[in-house]
């Protein structure tokens, strides 16, 4: 966490979501699945939120 403030900070999170199986990236074609690609099975996320102290 990083004060901007006496009574405010600025905090971050860095994280990953590993998924058992690889998603199947796709649409549709005349009622068809057409593969477009195979996902990743980490999916990354980065949060930022702002703290308020009281």
């Amino acid at each position: 966490a990083w004060r901007v403030g006496p009574a405010l900070a600025l905090e971050a999170a860095l994280s990953g979501e590993v998924l058992l199986g690889r998603p199947r990236l796709g649409y549709a074609v005349d009622g068809g699945f057409v593969l477009r690609e195979d996902g990743a099975s980490v999916r990354p996320r980065l949060g930022v939120g702002m703290v308020i102290f009281p």
